[in-house]
């Protein structure tokens, strides 16, 4: 295992030119850095197909030059709250699946942070703040698989399209308060301003 690697190559450092391959399909972030610190030559891990870890070290992997990860590598945070700004750097070193719990920020922040973020990651995304654009939350559905609680949001603000799809609870997976404001800013149709009433506090 990977585990009794670092363990046999403890008296190792990175002055010793070691070529060192990874075959397991999981390994710790922990584990593959304390790796690169014991040897001058590149770690091979792209054979790793999952790694797990708290946000600092899977950042400082990521950004590691002396380990090599698959493009498509998938990440757990599991067990940790990641900052937003944190998770943007890992999100950017991989396109498999990354999963994490945010720590909760207003809903453009998270937006903008999360840039990177697909429908296929795990995210678990808590949204703070009074009030939130429509068009953000809608965004931050489309970049988790999780559900995304909004219910600290008291006022939702936008286009009538937006606000429709964020407060519709067939369509979207944003978790509001029953009695949410809302306040749309376009001209909305009968049949919009029925829905947009009969799911929240208008």
């Amino acid at each position: 295992t990977l585990f009794r690697s670092v363990a046999n190559l403890k008296n190792a450092n990175a002055k010793d030119a070691l070529t060192l391959t990874v075959t397991g399909a999981t390994a710790t972030a922990e584990d593959l850095l304390t790796l690169d610190g014991r040897t001058s030559v590149t770690v091979k891990a792209s054979a790793v197909t999952a790694i797990s870890g708290n946000a600092a070290d899977v950042k400082k992997l990521v950004a590691a030059k002396g380990v090599e990860i698959a493009k498509d590598v998938k990440i757990d945070l599991s067990g940790t709250t990641t900052n937003a700004s944190d998770l943007a750097t890992i999100l950017k070193a991989t396109t498999g699946e990354v999963k994490a719990t945010v720590a909760a920020d207003t809903a453009a922040k998270l937006n903008a942070a999360l840039k990177d973020a697909i429908s296929s990651d795990v995210l678990t995304l808590t949204v703070n703040g009074t009030t939130a654009a429509a068009a953000d939350l809608n965004a931050l559905d489309a970049k988790t698989s999780v559900d995304v609680d909004a219910t600290a949001v008291s006022k939702i603000t936008g286009n009538a399209a937006d606000v429709k799809k964020a407060v519709d609870a067939v369509n979207a997976e944003i978790n509001l308060d029953a009695a949410v404001a809302i306040d749309v800013s376009d001209t909305v149709s009968v049949a919009d301003a029925n829905l947009i009433d009969g799911t929240n506090g208008v």
